[in-house]
């Protein structure tokens, strides 16, 4: 290959590289003015008790979306369902530091239809891992213990399957009203 050809060659080259830095240069930039929905800003919006009126959430609405919020995840609009089957523990390891219990839920048609649903363990001693029919979540070292499950949890029968850690000398034990709840998210544009 002659000078002038290598010449033409890394010309042709530097110029393919600026022409996709350039364009990444303006994708980034396209998507600074106009993000995807997924990374909008977003609250995790409560009350306490029930001192709560349409007037002041249709306020607050409009307030949240004045300031830029696009969506609102407001948990428990329906009853959780309580987790009460018994517990078995399949298995138990380093002195009984480390136990995997298993149970089996009932999830009646319909239960988080249009809503997000999340298993909670509660209180846990002291890490754990939730398994809910075969899929592994991952692990929990402080709470909240809590996992995203709504592609997870189906109508009818369930396992749950947790390996519950201690790194103390306390036993390993999931708190006493581990629950499936569900959240809605409302998008406001």
């Amino acid at each position: 290959m002659t000078r002038t050809a290598f010449r033409y060659f890394l010309f042709a080259i530097l110029l393919a590289c600026a022409s996709v830095r350039l364009f990444a240069a303006e994708e980034l930039s396209e998507r600074f003015r106009d993000p995807p929905d997924a990374t909008k800003p977003w609250c995790y919006w409560y009350w306490l008790g029930g001192d709560v009126t349409a007037e002041g959430i249709t306020k607050d609405l409009e307030a949240m979306a004045k300031v830029g919020e696009r969506t609102v995840t407001i948990p428990d609009l329906a009853p959780p369902l309580p987790i009460a089957g018994a517990w078995t523990t399949v298995s138990s390891a380093m002195k009984d530091s480390v136990v995997v219990q298993e149970t089996s839920l009932t999830v009646p048609a319909g239960f988080g239809d249009g809503r997000r649903v999340w298993l909670d363990l509660g209180s846990v001693s002291v890490m754990a891992q939730a398994t809910l029919n075969g899929t592994e979540r991952p692990t929990r070292w402080m709470p909240p213990f809590a996992w995203g499950v709504t592609s997870l949890v189906k109508p009818g029968a369930n396992t749950l399957r947790v390996l519950i850690a201690s790194t103390t000398k306390a036993k390993p034990a999931i708190g006493a009203a581990p629950v499936l709840r569900t959240v809605a998210r409302i998008s406001l544009r």
